[in-house]
């Protein structure tokens, strides 16, 4: 299963908005979701804090940020390029 990376933070309504499209993927298109609060580092926040959620690789390749659709993730998920942070 392939594995991203979700940044977010408490409250954020538009990251609770993407996990659920996340989790209704079909099998097989789904992915590993790891969370990461970007406001319990002061690094990720300053970077990150006004463009999430943001849906990134484990290498750091931005996949998706700000308010996407369903339509979006199916995209980004197929796309083999990201671009970098």
């Amino acid at each position: 299963m392939r594995r991203v990376e979700l940044l977010t933070r408490p409250g954020c309504s538009l990251c609770d908005e993407l996990e659920a499209v996340l989790a209704r993927l079909p099998p097989w298109r789904r992915v590993r979701v790891t969370r990461i609060d970007v406001s319990a580092d002061p690094e990720l926040e300053a970077r990150f804090g006004h463009r999430i959620p943001v849906l990134r690789a484990p290498d750091g390749r931005i996949l998706l940020e700000g308010e996407v659709d369903a339509r979006a993730v199916r995209r980004a998920l197929g796309r083999r390029r990201a671009r970098r942070s």
